[in-house]
């Protein structure tokens, strides 16, 4: 049912050069999940879903339970990227430090002094620290670029460009409000756990002076959720484990059959599965020892050091399930309430940012050691500085403006304003933006800050279709006759290619409508159509009301610096300034750093996430006042178990580069290669921001 809404579902299984080259029967492999008998458990099943969405290699396109979500594992080394000019090395860029904890004023405690046991323990009796600055020459017996290259292609899926995949996977820098923190690599720092999922890995070394050296490097796990406190781990499984009374007999048959395709729709249940305290037979989970099979996990957690922590007033067979699922999440000085909540994933980010021993050029001071960069403004939504030789750099962090609220889009634009206006003021005459781990947010944020920017320029925005199918026609036709107001079926205020609103059916949306080749299968599709972002952008040019910048900068002392992860809104944003104005972009990094790549990923429009879709569902089908149309009849509502994750649903067009054909006839730009204009061999590192900036700069003031 959900893959109907998915765009690419007929392209991702035969694309081919000249686009990004994709094989991925995702219904398929959904089908062959729901249908293989090996899959014995919640936990190797609901991994399986989620490695099989990673393949699409789609940013906007994923799948992860609820109840395994949280589980995170770490390696007591950051990986990192070198280069040469021509090649590329991995080294240990940090290592967490001795008597690391977790928590904060933790660093003292008994469960310090066992982190720092466990992982010296494989290490020779040294501290990870010992080992930062180290050449990482093989890892688990393979050159460790190829290794990280495998992961980064197999795993990480959040690009089809191979090297921001790979710059993904290894640690970078990222703006956090205030300061500079080093990027997690997704290599070292894993959520995507699997019953198969090693202890360690071999690590092979070379210290600065030469000396060869193999290392075990053990993983440890711990829980990333931060949902609420959770006196046990029964009452953690209670609230993200367990199915409810109104799901399907089977999970493998829900999702495989009738959830996500419309192969065959699942079979209802006789009776509600048991109360959320028993846990469903038919889920094959009787404890939670059935969800994490206790010989996946690292010995970490069953180290004697543990046991002193465990407050005597919980239960011992509590206590074997925490310490064996949370890992060293049991906090000693709480005793009212052992179990605390596991820091968030954004926490553990900023622990590890805290903890490595990475040397970032700039710290909390407002100019560098160097004094070559000086920070003017900077918050949650980026940072705007001014090198020596009158260059301005834009850290453009983000185009999520806190949900889309009404005060988030006024701290925005306020941000974008202030910061634009104090480097044009400080007399800059070139103009760095730097989209590096820009994940997107709002379309109309991004087409607003272009109008703002470029006010005398003509700009030409990207146009967007979705898949036709009976499905989503009835929805849409539904929710326009209830009211229902669902955004995710409301099409009514965009635009046809002239700039009109055209589209407040859904016949109108579909009529006539496109036939798209998509990997040798022709494909329905709607007309294409604009998003009517007028209102967001005519408030941001307005000189009444918003301070508008003087003369700015000419495009041709613009350039983009990325390092491939500039998604969703970053990546049309870039796209649209590379095609309307002839702004020049530079990649760095990846495993050969001299070739240029696309500095932009997951082009696209809205995601169909799969929470919303279904709230949305029931909505419509709520408020329609008419029986259920049999198309929709026969799906469930609901995942089997809590679920997140989503899907693209609109495509996205270029007007630009296709002027001269029929756009009808162009690829998504999710499937369009367009490497940036030069690559940055010269950057030493992936966390050298000023590196970066530096090599841009230098480009510029030449003009290439």
């Amino acid at each position: 049912m959900l893959l109907q809404l998915y765009p690419f579902v007929d392209l991702a299984k035969n694309a081919a050069a000249p686009l990004f080259p994709l094989s991925v029967d995702i219904v398929g492999k959904l089908d062959a999940i729901a249908e293989d008998a090996s899959i014995t458990t919640e936990f190797a099943f609901h991994s399986a879903i989620s490695a099989a969405f990673d393949t699409l290699n789609d940013g906007h396109s994923s799948y992860s339970s609820d109840c395994f979500s949280g589980l995170v594992a770490m390696l007591p080394f950051a990986f990192g990227s070198l280069s040469s000019g021509s090649a590329t090395q991995i080294y240990v860029a940090g290592a967490f430090t001795q008597t690391t904890a977790w928590f904060d004023g933790e660093e003292d405690s008994p469960l310090a002094a066992a982190l720092d046991k466990t992982w010296s323990t494989g290490l020779g009796g040294k501290l990870p620290s010992a080992f930062k600055g180290y050449i990482v020459e093989t890892i688990d017996g393979v050159d460790a670029v190829t290794a990280i290259k495998a992961f980064s292609d197999s795993i990480v899926g959040q690009s089809k460009s191979p090297e921001a995949r790979f710059n993904r996977a290894v640690v970078g820098y990222k703006w956090k409000r205030s300061n500079f923190i080093p990027s997690t690599g997704l290599f070292y720092f894993r959520t995507d756990l699997n019953p198969d999922f090693p202890d360690s890995v071999v690590v092979s070394l070379v210290s600065p002076s030469g000396e060869r050296v193999k290392v075990k490097a053990n993983w440890l796990i711990s829980v990333e959720k931060a949902v609420k406190r959770f006196v046990s781990t029964d009452a953690y499984y209670k609230a993200n484990c367990v199915p409810s009374a109104s799901k399907t007999k089977s999970s493998a048959n829900a999702v495989g059959r009738g959830f996500w395709s419309d192969a065959k729709a699942a079979e209802p249940i006789a009776e509600p599965i048991a109360p959320p305290e028993v846990l469903s037979k038919a889920h094959g989970i009787s404890s939670l020892s059935d969800v994490i099979p206790a010989d996946m996990l690292p010995s970490y957690g069953k180290r004697e050091a543990h046991v002193d922590l465990t407050p005597s007033k919980v239960s011992s067979r509590s206590a074997a399930y925490f310490r064996s699922l949370f890992g060293f999440s049991v906090h000693p000085s709480k005793l009212d309430n052992p179990f605390q909540p596991p820091p968030t994933y954004a926490e553990l980010e900023s622990i590890v940012a805290k903890k490595l021993m990475l040397d970032l050029p700039l710290k909390q001071a407002e100019r560098s050691a160097t004094a070559a960069v000086t920070r003017l403004q900077g918050d949650e939504n980026g940072a705007f500085f001014v090198l020596n030789n009158k260059t301005a750099v834009w850290v453009l962090k983000t185009f999520d403006s806190a949900n889309d609220t009404n005060a988030g889009i006024s701290r925005f634009h306020e941000s974008i304003v202030k910061g634009l206006v104090s480097l044009e003021a400080a007399g800059t005459t070139r103009l760095i933006i730097d989209v590096t781990n820009n994940g997107g947010g709002s379309i109309c944020l991004g087409q607003a800050v272009i109008r703002y920017l470029f006010a005398a320029e003509t700009v030409t925005p990207v146009m967007y279709d979705v898949r036709a199918t009976s499905m989503l026609s009835d929805l849409i036709t539904m929710n326009a006759k209830s009211g229902a107001d669902e955004l995710v079926f409301d099409f009514s205020e965009n635009l046809d290619r002239n700039g009109k609103l055209a589209y407040p059916t859904a016949s109108a949306l579909f009529t006539p409508g496109l036939v798209l080749d998509r990997g040798g299968t022709q494909q329905k599709f709607s007309n294409k159509f604009l998003i009517d972002c007028r209102p967001l952008s005519n408030k941001l040019v307005n000189a009444s009301i918003v301070l508008q910048l003087k003369r700015g900068w000419a495009p041709e002392n613009i350039a983009i610096a990325s390092n491939g992860f500039c998604g969703s809104t970053c990546a049309i944003f870039t796209r649209t300034m590379r095609e309307s104005l002839g702004i020049k972009s530079y990649t760095y990094g990846g495993p050969t750093p001299s070739k240029p790549f696309q500095p932009t990923s997951f082009e696209g429009g809205r995601v169909a996430r799969f929470h919303d879709v279904i709230a949305s569902i029931r909505n419509v089908l709520a408020a329609s006042n008419v029986t259920t149309p049999s198309a929709l009849a026969k799906y469930p509502y609901e995942f089997p178990l809590p679920a997140n994750g989503g899907i693209a649903f609109w495509e996205a067009y270029s007007q630009v580069r296709n002027a001269s054909s029929s756009v009808a006839a162009a690829p998504p730009l999710e499937f369009s290669p367009w490497p940036a204009d030069a690559a940055l061999p010269e950057i030493a590192g992936a966390t050298q921001f000023d590196s970066v900036w530096a090599a841009v700069e230098k480009r510029l003031m030449a003009g290439k």
